[in-house]
């Protein structure tokens, strides 16, 4: 049975976004545990095997990405908050949370006073401040995303104050991500952090049984401060990058769930896997060398934009993604209000134009280094064909090991970018501003720089997201990317698990109740 779920949930997801920001009309944000009796524990069962699209990055949480690395990264650690798979923001390590001003700078957060990490080290708001610390002045590639915390002060065990430069709209979101995966206090400072965990998660990592590059084991936690999660008793990560050989393995049992590409929803669903569909994000090109620093002919906006006249995203979609998605032109986040049709609509295919902006710049041919990896590199090269017919070449990187630090290490003027963000807020810290993480080149734009300063100290919501289009349109103008669709992830279940949900704008499902039936 095939299962898909509407792009971005937006209702649910904006609505968590919104009580976060400053545009609330007043409101102040807060949320906090019903006040309910405790659920009954459930006994973890099983084995569940995931078959994983790419090898762990780092088990450091607060120097990794999300996407496909989430799946190592939550069975050991937890989060102060957490999102649902209907995009609700709820408790986790902290109970409630509260805008304690009247500025929505000052966010008070309330505190478990029972969790304890692998370790046996103790959870309190010591523990919050230092986590917090370490990730504002880590080099981790979502460090920026926590960047508007300008300090925070411990009121008592139990409770933390965040204080706040300036309203953020994305706080709340990335207090249930990596950047608040919660760390032992004693195990800051390991430097092996990267190969071994010590969080509080509802799983201990088995360092002996596994072998990095192939597969990584942890069981289940006996001592977890909630045992009413539904979870496996074990639960093996096995990294097989090769789609064929994921999909095999399902069908015969070997593994339990994995990633899969488009054309294999069908025959995954003949083999009666559940296939799980979800728009997640945008797949295409930064153009990162914008100011023509390793690539000269990239510093002129006509040569981007006739680079993006010149592909055909509708025969792209249909062809490789077999529909599966929709076609854009720009960055921000499938169905959010940022998203315009006339946006949308600036780049036809029509290499008859391209030729003319080339001719209109003085270009007539060159080539540009793209990277890569093994996966998407009939992508690069279904665009390569198109970009040919109007002078220019693509020359080939492909990377699996290290492939997206090639986004943001400044060697490389046009990488292959796949992306699933969760707000354009989020987008903009990451992408647009000159100290971006993924704008290595640092290129600077005012016009950028202003809108978002407005955005953030927008008196609505509405008022911000008007300040959005108008960076997305002009950023999409100034063609700074290459976009062709928004991608669907495929994601097949076998019979052996239940639990598995797809998650907003999450390029794997969460581990949250998981369980098996052997």
């Amino acid at each position: 049975m095939t299962r898909s779920r509407h792009p971005f949930r937006r209702a649910a997801v904006l609505a968590a976004l919104a009580v976060a920001t400053s545009a609330l009309g007043g409101y102040a944000a807060s949320a906090s545990a019903p006040d309910e009796p405790a659920a009954e524990a459930v006994e973890p069962q099983g084995t569940v095997r995931v078959a994983t699209l790419v090898d762990r990055q780092t088990f450091d949480p607060h120097m990794s990405e999300i996407g496909n690395f989430l799946q190592y990264l939550q069975p050991a650690y937890d989060t102060l908050m957490r999102m649902t798979a209907d995009g609700e923001i709820v408790p986790m390590l902290a109970t409630s949370w509260e805008y304690v001003d009247d500025t929505n700078t000052l966010l008070e957060l309330k505190l478990r006073d029972d969790v304890t990490f692998s370790d046996g080290e103790a959870f309190d708001a010591d523990v919050v401040k230092a986590n917090i610390e370490r990730g504002l002045q880590s080099t981790g590639p979502r460090a920026a995303l926590i960047g508007s915390i300008e300090s925070v002060t411990v009121v008592d065990p139990t409770t933390v104050q965040i204080q706040l430069s300036a309203p953020d709209p994305m706080l709340l979101m990335e207090l249930t991500s990596v950047m608040a995966m919660m760390i032992s206090p004693a195990a800051l400072d390991n430097e092996d952090l990267d190969l071994v965990p010590v969080g509080s998660g509802p799983y201990l990592y088995d360092e002996g049984a596994s072998t990095p590059g192939d597969k990584y084991v942890f069981n289940v936690n006996p001592d977890y401060w909630d045992p009413s999660i539904p979870r496996a008793e074990r639960l093996e990560l096995t990294v097989m990058t090769d789609a064929e050989a994921r999909l095999n393995a399902v069908i015969a049992g070997q593994v339990d769930m994995a990633p899969a590409t488009a054309e294999q929803a069908a025959p995954a669903e003949s083999a009666g896997l559940d296939v799980l569909t979800e728009l997640v994000g945008w797949v295409g090109f930064s153009l990162a060398d914008r100011d023509g620093t390793a690539v000269p002919e990239l510093a002129d906006v006509r040569v981007r934009q006739a680079m993006n006249h010149a592909v055909d995203r509708d025969a792209i979609l249909e062809t490789l993604g077999l529909g599966l998605g929709e076609t854009t032109t720009q960055i921000f986040p499938p169905g959010s209000p940022a998203i315009t049709d006339e946006v949308n609509q600036m780049y036809p295919y029509d290499p008859e134009l391209a030729r003319e902006l080339m001719a209109e710049a003085g270009v007539e041919s060159f080539t540009i280094p793209v990277t890569t990896n093994a996966r998407r590199q009939t992508y690069v090269e279904a665009v390569a064909g198109y970009l040919s017919e109007i002078g220019i070449t693509l020359d080939i990187e492909l990377i699996d090991a290290g492939f997206i630090e090639t986004w943001l290490d400044g060697n490389h003027p046009m990488p292959n970018v796949i992306f699933g963000g969760r707000h354009p807020f989020e987008m903009t810290k990451l992408f647009l501003l000159e100290d971006s993480s993924f704008n290595p080149y640092h290129t600077a734009d005012e016009t950028i720089a202003t809108l978002f300063e407005e955005a953030v100290a927008a008196p609505d919501e509405d008022a911000m997201f008007e300040k959005f289009i108008e960076i997305n349109q002009h950023v999409t103008e100034q063609a700074w990317f290459l976009v062709t669709h928004f991608e669907s992830i495929v994601y097949l279940v076998g019979p052996n698990v239940s639990g598995v949900e797809t998650y907003p704008n999450q390029a794997v499902p969460s581990i949250y109740g998981w369980s098996a039936e052997s």
